[in-house]
């Protein structure tokens, strides 16, 4: 739609599916944010509902997918008090890029896990991705844990 709005027409009715600068590109096939990031919370209960990011990113020359997560501050205030921070994050990290590219097929450069309520929505509490694309690319997220699987 001329509103930069993605959808589609069925049996009469329009379903909205997306936003046209939100679409991502990988080896020429189309995947919408809001898929995989279901798929990311889904992956594992440690991460916070309605609190992903899926984006693009130019790596080497290529288009690659790089998802930011809030973990849920109870996971991690356990994880922190039995010193399994680190071992816990990489393994949610795997879990979601495990369930990404099983259920979509689309491989992940990055998963960036960060603390609860750390990335800042809009007032009716959407996800800002073009925010958070531009945070990452600058360095600026309050990291708690990378992990980085290269272009595979």
């Amino acid at each position: 739609l001329r509103t930069g709005d993605l959808g589609f027409l069925h049996d009469g009715e329009v379903y909205l599916t997306g936003r046209f600068k939100d679409l991502i590109i990988v080896g020429g096939k189309n995947h919408y944010p809001n898929d995989l990031e279901k798929t990311a919370i889904q992956a594992t209960p440690a991460i916070r509902p309605g609190s992903c990011a899926a984006f693009s990113a130019r790596h080497e020359d290529q288009e690659s997918v790089v998802l930011i997560a809030e973990m849920r501050g109870k996971v991690v205030a356990q994880a922190e008090a039995k010193g399994v921070v680190d071992a816990l994050s990489s393994g949610v990290a795997n879990a979601i890029r495990g369930a990404i590219t099983k259920g979509h097929g689309v491989p992940l450069r990055s998963v960036v896990l960060v603390t609860e309520r750390s990335l800042p929505k809009t007032s009716s509490g959407k996800v800002m991705r073009r925010r958070y694309q531009k945070s990452f690319a600058a360095g600026q997220l309050s990291v708690l844990h990378q992990e980085d699987f290269g272009a595979r």
